[in-house]
């Protein structure tokens, strides 16, 4: 690892992706959105918000 920052977004990555995994099917299945972007756009906004806890002062 070059820097700090890499650690930091490589945790956020990889907890966004547990996350998108374990909820596509759950957003497939509701059925509540027009496109396939805009299912993915909220999936990716819910991972975001889910994600910022991994991110600490001592990282």
């Amino acid at each position: 690892m070059l820097n700090p920052i890499e650690g930091v977004l490589e945790l956020v990555e990889r907890k966004m992706r547990r996350f998108m995994a374990e909820q596509k099917q759950e957003f497939q299945v509701s059925g509540e959105y027009a496109t396939f972007t805009e299912q993915r756009l909220a999936l990716m906004k819910e991972a975001v918000a889910m994600s910022k806890g991994v991110i600490t002062h001592r990282l």
